[in-house]
């Protein structure tokens, strides 16, 4: 079996002394201690001596005396003991080896050769002239692979024999400089024209502006034309003429934006910054911004404001938005007059924020229907309604009509929709409140020419609470507080309260007689009170 000796950490190792020959093994430094205690413990080293100790510091100098040792041609070493560190300096003689890595200067700030890249770095570090090893054999740049910008001090450019030289800002081209074969200079007028010569070639004005373009064989006069022009003009011309034109003028005419003004293909004209002049004839298209002078004519047509809200919309021959004016007119005759507040028409429909009459209005809808909205000498505000007048029997409503969508594509609405309420406000001393309200809800699936419904009735306590107190639907009658039945005193005030009662009719009944009741609810069963318990 293996030989087993005492072992523990080096705080266990150092509380003993071992006897002499005594072996330990330290388990935190993974070392061999030998004991020397001649006296079975009493004396001696506390923890043993070691038997065997190479650690890193042995491996760091076993390696600092192998790199001295000897004698390197080109290379020398020095060891930092301190911090752990050998150092090679190469120099003073032939260097044969293979470098894997990037090449720094001695500051290493400036990388000279980019391992990561594969690239030498020539960016502020070329400081002698640059010369191929063969004339006439490499090139700068390829067709492919082309350098962006030639940057040059010096005043000469050589190109094969010839040399462009630099005066100022300007350069001078060798004798004998030709444009596209044609020498400049030549014929003896000092700009290159030679007399009785064609030349197919642009000309370019100082600003780099094309101004004769020969491939296409046309002008372009960006900075306009001055002088007399004998012939057609096929083309567009952005400008100003100033002078006669002797002849009709075909095409279209932009103004200086570049936006159409005259169309001569569809004989349409756009004035989209204003017309100022007559016009005789018909006017067929939209008109959009002000109109000051007078029309006469009819006029088709939706009118939409400012803010885009709809005022009249021409489809549904309806009148959409508020009138705040003094009156509207129809052939001539008035047929709203908010100064009167009367109306002459057979129905008025209230839509979007409705029609500002202020505070009363009189609306003659025929001979037998009228609606009245005033206030009698006590000051109390009434609507009255009168239908069947005379022989023809007449209707009076006031309906609120609503819907999804807008008022051009109205949709169907959906349930729990409001479909309208009527408020009851009263003034508080500062502000108009909301007292009381009735609101009509759609009360389940809407299907073609059916629309369930619910009222509710809500009103405000004391606390200045509103809540529901009653819901009508077509199924029931809810109660959000408890009904409060008639209370009557006796027989005698039962009769009075209900003179000829009708089966079903329920009271609270405090002292009766006939039936004997005291406190108890009654019911009339078509003959006879009941007495409910």
């Amino acid at each position: 079996m293996p030989l087993q000796i005492r072992r523990g950490t080096t705080a266990e190792r150092t509380s003993i002394r071992p006897v002499i020959g005594e072996l330990i093994y330290d388990s935190t430094l993974k070392q061999v201690f030998v004991g020397d205690s001649t006296d079975g413990g009493i004396t001696g080293t506390l923890g043993g001596n070691t038997v065997s100790s190479f650690g890193i510091e042995d491996a760091q100098d076993a390696i600092r005396d192998l790199f001295n040792a000897g004698t390197h041609t080109g290379i020398s070493f020095s060891y930092d003991d301190a911090s752990n560190r050998i150092s090679a300096t190469v120099g003073g003689g032939v260097v044969v080896l293979d470098i894997k890595g990037s090449v720094f200067t001695d500051d290493t700030s400036t990388v000279l050769v980019d391992a990561v890249l594969g690239a030498i770095n020539l960016d502020n570090t070329i400081r002698s002239n640059v010369i191929p090893y063969v004339d006439s054999t490499y090139d700068l740049g390829s067709a492919s692979k082309r350098f962006k910008d030639l940057y040059l001090s010096g005043s000469s450019l050589y190109v094969g024999n010839a040399v462009i030289t630099a005066t100022g800002s300007a350069i001078n081209l060798p004798a004998g400089s030709t444009v596209g074969g044609v020498a400049i200079g030549s014929g003896g007028t000092g700009d290159g024209v030679v007399a009785g010569m064609n030349y197919n070639i642009n000309i370019v004005g100082d600003d780099s502006t094309l101004i004769v373009n020969a491939t296409n064989r046309s002008v372009t006069a960006a900075g306009g034309f001055t002088g007399n022009l004998t012939g057609n003009v096929t083309g567009n011309i952005s400008g100003v003429i100033t002078g006669t034109a002797g002849s009709n003028i075909t095409g279209s005419v932009f103004a200086t934006d570049a936006s159409l003004m005259l169309n001569g293909s569809a004989k349409q004209v756009t004035a989209a910054g204003g017309f100022f002049g007559d016009v005789t004839g018909d006017l067929v298209g939209n008109v959009q911004g002000n109109t000051t002078g007078y029309h006469t004519g009819d006029v088709r047509g939706s009118v939409v404001a400012d803010d885009s809200t709809m005022l009249v919309d021409g489809v549904s021959g309806r009148i959409v938005g508020p009138v705040t004016g003094n009156s509207i007119t129809s052939s001539g005759a008035t047929v709203l007059n908010t100064t009167s507040k009367t109306a002459t028409l057979a129905q008025i429909n209230l839509e979007g924020t409705g029609l500002l009459f202020g505070t009363t209005m009189t609306v003659l809808t025929s001979l037998n229907n009228f609606l009245t909205e005033s206030y009698s000498a006590g000051g109390d505000p009434f609507v009255n309604i009168y239908s069947g007048h005379g022989s023809a029997a007449g209707t009076g409503e006031v309906s609120l009509t609503r819907s999804r969508g807008t008022l051009i594509s109205p949709s169907a609405v959906q349930n729990n929709d409001e479909l309208g309420h009527f408020v009851f406000t009263g003034h508080d001393g500062s502000n108009f409140s909301t007292s009381s309200r009735i609101i009509c809800y759609v009360d389940g699936a809407v299907s073609t020419a059916t629309i369930p419904s619910r009222i509710a009735f809500s009103v405000t306590n004391s606390t200045g609470t509103e809540a529901t107190k009653l819901t009508i639907k077509s199924s029931a009658v809810e109660f959000a507080v408890p009904p409060k039945l008639p209370v009557v005193a006796d027989d005698t005030a039962r009769t009075a309260l209900v003179a000829s009662p009708s089966a079903g009719m329920l009271i609270f009944m405090q002292s009766g007689t006939t039936p004997a009741a005291t406190n108890v609810v009654q019911v009339y069963d078509g003959s006879n009170w009941v007495n409910l318990h």
